[in-house]
């Protein structure tokens, strides 16, 4: 009865997942046949030139934005390592004194 039951759940995930693999396929297709839809328009409207000019100003402003961020990653992480070694300076040397207030004050009491 069990092995039944275990037989009839796995004939149910399969035919889900023959569902789910059928809804895929079809989605892949009208994927396709936008993109054909698209690139058709793209070629009507804009002539190869000008589709080639604009990705050219696309690629370069890319780039552009990478060499920014490139920058600032380097400027934050140079940020970072000198305020870790100043800070942990000026917490030693805090520390230091208020570990003398406490000498003197439990030496004095």
């Amino acid at each position: 009865m069990m092995i039944r039951e275990q037989d009839h759940t796995i004939d149910t995930i399969a035919g889900t997942l023959n569902t789910i693999a059928q809804q895929a396929s079809l989605m892949g297709q009208e994927i396709s046949e936008h993109n054909e839809y698209v690139l058709v328009a793209l070629y009507f409207v804009f002539p190869t030139t000008q589709c080639f000019r604009m990705l050219t100003d696309l690629e370069r402003n890319v780039d552009v934005s990478d060499n920014k961020l490139n920058d600032a990653m380097r400027r934050m992480r140079k940020f970072l390592r000198d305020s870790e070694e100043r800070g942990s300076g000026w917490c030693i040397l805090i520390l230091v004194v208020v570990l003398m207030a406490l000498l003197l004050a439990v030496i004095l009491v």
